[in-house]
């Protein structure tokens, strides 16, 4: 008879490499930059990020100064009216070996498109640390097309 615990998986799943970082230090941060890009604050934001790094969005990916990403999300920022995001979870973590630290946040983003309507898309964000600041970005997006039409 096998214990009540034991549980089998269709596939084999590796042993967790991840805990949950009990110092919320990068969670604030991660909260602090994702709402400075809310509110189109591109000097608090950059206080966030590391001088170097690496932004994953979209299929696109931005490798370089902190200083010249700030151009890119002005850039990006503009073209949006009522940008609001309505966070739904936030997890800090860190591996098992303490090498690698990330936050994971969960939101809704909202703003009103080029065609004056209301557009949305659920979003999932890593923010990846290095000495308090945020080395790599890496943004997952499933856009709502309901309002595309």
């Amino acid at each position: 008879m096998k214990p009540r615990n034991t549980v089998n998986y269709a596939y084999n799943i590796k042993p967790d490499i991840w805990e949950i970082n009990t110092d919320n230090y990068n969670a604030v941060t991660a909260l602090k930059a994702l709402k400075a890009y809310e509110q189109g604050d591109t000097l608090l934001l950059h206080n966030h990020l590391a001088d170097d790094i690496a932004v994953y969005y979209n299929g696109g990916l931005f490798k370089g100064s902190s200083r010249e990403f700030m151009y890119a999300v002005k850039a990006r920022i503009n073209t949006l009216k009522n940008l609001h995001f309505e966070v739904k979870d936030c997890q800090s973590v860190i591996s098992t070996d303490k090498q690698t630290e990330k936050v994971l946040t969960r939101y809704t983003q909202k703003w009103i498109n080029e065609h004056n309507r209301p557009d949305s898309a659920d979003v999932i964000d890593e923010a990846f640390f290095k000495d308090g600041r945020i080395v790599e970005w890496r943004e997952y997006v499933r856009e709502s097309h309901a309002n595309a039409l």
